[in-house]
């Protein structure tokens, strides 16, 4: 989008629009009653820019983000509009009038030269606040501001790119003189917002010769005092390195609070992200540094804390893209209808001229002329009728898929609880089990599924009487579990196909099910006691 005034300044307001309507309440709340409209049909957003506005977007909040989505194909429907009358054009018209209501009111009362100084040092005046969304997401403030001082003066207000709009949407230009330096500095900020949203990030640190081999050297450290560099949590917690150190670590398995840490220390980090973390902290180090004791401890609690935060990262990163997702399937599902309705209605319009044609006396339908007319009426007829079979068979399909999506979501977050719950039941002193107990557990028709080769194999000649399914199996026989006393499902070791089979025919069929973690023979006993109450004489 353009704007004038002594030249021309090129931004593109798109993104910057969406953002503003994503941070304020009525506008959501007038967002969403124009997705729920069966008269305006927003299609999905298809620009080559996206991606840098993804990257924008990924600064703000998840809400934020979801509704910029929202935003922006709204905005990219209305401005790419070819349906007569432009209904998504003045719905977002009539959006900004509601929720910009002095914006809209002084830029369609000004003549074609729209004044910036006066009516924005009135609004400076009111100092109205930003919300705490809008807080939350700036980017950066100016000098010696407070987030709680930001008002309409301020370079950063996300009202800007809303009256800009306005401007052009009513084919106006802006006035302004070269000595306002409020408008100017709006626009460099856009400039440079827009900038660093188009640029590609960075992905390997500048590194000179010198600090080449620091970091070299600090990772072999790292990996000789780990025994290899781990991938995640889990691994590192299994590391002598951390067993011997766990009293004095900053951070320790056990005091993670409300960190969902079962779910965190399992999220995997390549190595070639965290070596780049490691030249990182060898780049921001002078060229003369030298390698010490001091400087090799530095870099190993470095590590650790580069493993806690990526792991929390990755794992965030992962639940914030499923909440979007989900909230595109649904908007993806409410259109759908729409759609439908609209190739219904164009099917109606199109059967009424066929009609109308039909209905011409005889002689007129002789006419040559009139022939090709109704051939070409009856095939865009037979269109429209494959179009909406196909809409109506795609949407009963997605419908359809996301109802067995919900379904699994809710089952997996069923048997997490049940696994937390069951890690927490574990008792923290491990007792000796008496030869009575361990006779009794040899009685049990137990199948295990998941685990390590070598202990299965171990398990196997101890105990002939469990039944034990390799995790590298692909299918196996249902009726196994049919004739267990219990299943066990070592989830550590077992592939999300296995594992959702087995839990789904435990639940159905109601059978007992005991959730393992690790490899430890004496854990699997304990939990089979405490499952099956062999502790207190049932066999």
């Amino acid at each position: 989008m353009k704007e004038e005034n002594s030249g021309k300044i090129e931004i593109d307001l798109i993104p910057f629009i969406a953002k503003s309507i994503a941070q304020n309440p009525a506008a959501r709340r007038e967002l969403d009653s124009i997705y729920s409209d069966e008269t305006i049909p927003i299609e999905r957003a298809l620009s080559p820019k996206l991606a840098g506005y993804n990257r924008y977007y990924r600064e703000c909040d998840v809400l934020t983000e979801t509704y910029c989505h929202k935003a922006t194909a709204f905005i990219l429907t209305a401005l790419n509009e070819q349906e007569s009358g432009k209904p998504a054009l003045a719905a977002l018209s009539q959006l900004l009038q509601k929720c910009w209501r002095q914006f809209y009111a002084y830029v369609a009362a000004s003549g074609p030269a729209v004044p910036f100084a006066p009516f924005w040092s009135k609004l400076a005046k009111k100092g109205r606040k930003l919300t705490e969304c809008e807080i939350g997401n700036l980017s950066g403030l100016p000098p010696g501001i407070s987030p709680r001082d930001v008002t309409t003066s301020d370079t950063l207000n996300t009202d800007f790119p809303i009256f800009w709009f306005l401007v052009n949407l009513f084919g106006k230009t802006i006035s302004v003189s070269e000595q306002d330096e409020n408008f100017h500095k709006h626009i460099v900020f856009y400039q440079e917002a827009q900038e660093r949203m188009h640029r590609s990030p960075a992905r390997t640190p500048a590194l000179t010769e010198p600090q080449k081999k620091l970091a070299a050297a600090l990772w072999g450290y790292i990996k000789e005092q780990v025994k290899g560099i781990p991938i995640n949590l889990d691994e590192y917690f299994c590391t002598q390195e951390y067993k011997q150190k766990t009293p004095v670590l900053p951070f320790k398995q056990e005091i993670f609070g409300d960190l969902p840490i079962q779910a965190i220390k399992h999220v995997n980090i390549s190595r070639q992200e965290l070596r780049t973390t490691i030249d990182l902290l060898a780049a921001s180090l002078p060229a003369e540094t030298t390698l010490t004791a001091e400087l090799q401890q530095t870099a190993l609690d470095y590590f650790r804390q580069v493993l806690l935060i990526r792991a929390c990262a990755h794992y965030y990163e992962t639940l914030r893209s499923f909440a979007l997702e989900q909230g595109r399937l649904a908007d993806k599902a409410s259109s759908r209808p729409l759609q439908v309705a609209k190739l219904k209605e164009q099917l109606a319009q199109a059967r009424q001229k066929i009609w109308e044609l039909e209905a011409l006396p005889v002689k007129a339908n002789q006419n040559s002329s009139l022939e090709p007319l109704l051939a070409q009426k009856q095939q865009a007829l037979n269109e429209l009728q494959l179009r909406l079979e196909k809409s109506e068979s795609t949407s009963q399909k997605e419908i359809a898929r996301l109802q067995a999506r919900l379904d699994e979501e809710q089952e997996t977050n069923q048997v997490l609880t049940r696994l937390l719950a069951a890690a927490e039941e574990q008792p923290s002193n491990e007792e000796d089990l008496s030869p009575d107990l361990l006779a009794k557990i040899m009685l049990l028709r137990v199948v295990i599924l998941g685990g390590r080769t070598d202990w299965q194999q171990r398990l196997k000649a101890k105990y002939p009487n469990f039944r034990l399914i390799s995790p590298e199996t692909v299918k196996f026989d249902l009726a196994i579990l049919g004739a267990a006393d219990v299943i066990v499902i070592n989830r550590r070791f077992l592939g999300h196909s296995l594992f959702y089979r087995a839990v789904h025919y435990a639940g159905k069929y109601n059978k007992e099910v005991v959730y393992l973690n690790n490899n430890n023979e004496k854990h699997l006993l304990q939990a089979l006691c405490r499952k099956c109450g062999a502790g207190t004489g049932s066999g």
